[in-house]
């Protein structure tokens, strides 16, 4: 396929890939998109979690989590109601460190307090809480209503014995490691599970055992041998229930930080598993003074952030393995994130581009922490105002189809862009982002390749404030309407003989509904 590039009065042809032209500042910058997708996602690929921390979750003198645990959140609120439904369906992840701390009710008649009690004596400094059956039907009607789907996440340390030993090496004593073994008692999640099945819940994506007790361990950890016998007993488990009913949920393990010899032992010991999950908070610690700066330089793009992705992708796509990856949980700063920053218009430097950049390394599923609760939730903790990360997440939602194309910027570093088939067109949708401060980015598309018009969606902070909470959508502020209606997110449409422009610091995904010349993007007639 020819194209055309004009670059300072000079008219290039060449073949095989789509260029566009664009202009920052005074440089002439080119963008090369690939024609054929290179990695394929989920049609949901956007997700999202509900953690367990109670409101005495504290981090840096600040406790931002309130009534945001899937046991106490008001699951009838407007605003949470509307916020989910508008993604149908959203993949919801239930889970984090404490439910490896959960029981399940397994009688009405049995008392079961739902409550966390911190006690640093205790495993993962918290007390055991209890999953009523009567939230459980509350949360399963919540997904029902809302058209989401769930991700379930089991205690996978029930049963089992937890070690405190001693590291010594070359004679010096390194510290502590604290280990779970012994068998995995799946009595009480076999419960959980039955009864699920028997009450028509079937809106349950997926069953996830443990978290963070695998890889890069930061509490307990729990070998790859032990790991893989208990995820083949909650496979078996699953399938023996499941039998008659055509299909079975999703075995999903380990959610866990990736550590490559760990997940390659686990992986390789448990063919049944069918999503490799894994976590990423690669911004650091939500203390950290300096975390504006690494999200506008981008260097949370390190050599570990895609070792990471690299070595998951190796794994699974070995012989013999049928799992998938999938971000299971991402928050970006650990620790609940940073007020001000993981909960602002800044942030979303860091979270689109790793949408983007998973997306290209071919994870189908994305899970942001949190839908509410920390610093980090798409939604504020207790008023559940969108935060300008939510109204991203939701235009991706919309926009990017499943088929990842891939994408390549010659002549700046200050800007990144991701382009996939379009959602709902044969076109294309581009998401670009502009970490340039000082000047605009300025893109030229052809019209006989991309078509004659185009819908921009450019997302912008209010009074130029980085760290605003409030967003504006080309340029109209987005809020909700007194009864915590979702606002529409409607494009501008332009015309591709004149130039689009990104505006400094500022995000813009663009829609080319077509006609154009990524046949890969064709949906057969009626889709």
């Amino acid at each position: 396929m020819g194209f055309q590039v004009w670059q300072k009065g000079l008219c290039v042809l060449c073949f095989s890939l789509i260029f566009i032209c664009g202009v920052i500042g005074e440089e002439t910058t080119i963008v090369k998109i690939e024609e054929n997708p290179v990695a394929q996602t989920d049609e949901n690929y956007v997700c999202a979690t509900l953690d367990l921390w109670p409101p005495t979750k504290c981090n840096y003198g600040n406790c931002p989590w309130g009534k945001s645990s899937f046991l106490n959140l008001d699951l009838n609120n407007n605003i949470i109601r509307n916020a989910v439904k508008e993604f149908a369906p959203l993949k919801l992840r239930f889970g984090g460190t404490l439910q490896d701390r959960l029981v399940y009710q397994t009688s009405r008649d049995e008392p079961c307090d739902s409550t966390f009690y911190n006690n640093t004596n205790l495993i993962l400094d918290f007390s055991h809480a209890c999953l009523s059956l009567d939230r459980w039907d509350e949360i399963n009607q919540f997904i029902l209503e809302t058209g989401s789907e769930a991700v379930f996440g089991l205690n996978a340390l029930r049963g089992k014995t937890v070690e405190i030993k001693g590291i010594i090496k070359d004679g010096q004593y390194l510290g502590e490691t604290t280990t779970a073994v012994g068998e995995w008692d799946y009595s009480n999640s076999k419960f959980l599970i039955e009864y699920s099945l028997k009450k028509g819940y079937k809106h349950i994506r997926g069953w996830t055992l443990g978290n963070e007790l695998g890889g890069h361990t930061l509490f307990i950890g729990v070998s790859p041998e032990d790991y893989a016998n208990d995820a083949k007993k909650l496979h078996e488990l699953v399938k023996e229930i499941y039998q008659d009913q055509g299909t079975m949920p999703l075995i999903i393990a380990p959610g866990a930080i990736f550590d490559l010899e760990w997940y390659t032992e686990f992986i390789d010991r448990t063919p049944e598993l069918h999503v490799a999950t894994h976590h990423m908070y690669n911004l650091g610690s939500g203390g950290d003074d300096a975390l504006k700066d690494v999200l506008l330089t981008a260097s949370f793009f390190d050599e570990a952030t895609k070792s990471m992705y690299e070595g998951l992708q190796k794994i699974v796509n070995r012989p013999g393995t049928k799992a998938v990856a999938w971000i299971g949980e991402a928050g970006g700063a650990f620790n609940s994130g940073q007020d001000g920053i993981s909960n602002t218009f800044i942030n979303g430097f860091w979270y689109l581009n790793m949408l983007g950049y998973s997306a290209l390394l071919d994870t189908k599923t994305f899970c942001r922490q949190t839908l509410t609760g920390g610093n980090y939730g798409l939604l504020q903790t207790g008023t559940y105002i969108p935060n300008p990360d939510y109204y991203s997440a939701l235009l991706w939602h919309r926009l990017m189809g499943s088929k990842v194309l891939k994408t390549e910027i010659v002549g700046t570093k200050n800007v990144y862009i991701y382009a996939h088939c379009a959602k709902k067109s044969n076109g294309i949708t581009m998401l670009v982002l502009n970490h340039d401060g000082e000047s605009s980015v300025k893109i030229s598309l052809d019209p006989s390749k991309y078509g004659s018009k185009r819908e921009e969606y450019h997302l912008t902070p209010v009074n130029n404030n980085l760290q605003s909470r409030l967003v504006k959508l080309n340029g109209e502020l987005l809020h909700l309407d007194p009864s915590g209606v979702i606002p529409a997110l409607n494009p501008v449409e332009k015309d591709n003989s004149k130039q689009l422009e990104v505006a400094p610091y500022s995000f813009m995904f663009v829609h080319l509904p077509g006609p154009t010349m990524f046949s890969a993007c064709e949906k057969p007639a009626g889709k």
